[in-house]
């Protein structure tokens, strides 16, 4: 049911940003933007024809660090994730891609 739901939302989300110019929508995936999040907000920056200052560079790496090294400092016992499988929602890679089909082929693939 959630899929159905979240596939639709999707699609109609997806059909309106269709309306957009490619200057003004840019599709970001989260595993990216974890791996390397400068590079990501750069190519943001490049997709709207806008350049990245050394000092803007600058401050997300120091914003980073800072994160980081405050994140450090949180004891284990007090660190919280949130670690969520689709098999515990009783569905599979295959059937999400199979619902968000046009999404992954647009944007993903």
């Amino acid at each position: 049911e959630q899929l159905l739901f979240w596939s639709a939302a999707v699609k109609k989300a997806d059909q309106q940003l269709a309306t957009c110019s490619a200057n003004q929508v840019a599709n970001v995936t989260f595993q990216n933007l974890l791996k390397d999040p400068i590079a990501v907000i750069s190519d943001i920056y490049s997709s709207f024809g806008w350049s990245v200052s050394p000092e803007f560079k600058q401050n997300m790496i120091d914003y980073l660090d800072r994160n980081k090294n405050a994140r450090s400092t949180i004891p284990p016992h007090l660190k919280q994730f949130h670690n969520y499988t689709l098999q515990e929602y009783g569905l599979d890679r295959a059937v999400v891609r199979r619902h968000m089909a046009d999404y992954y082929a647009r944007h993903l693939d």
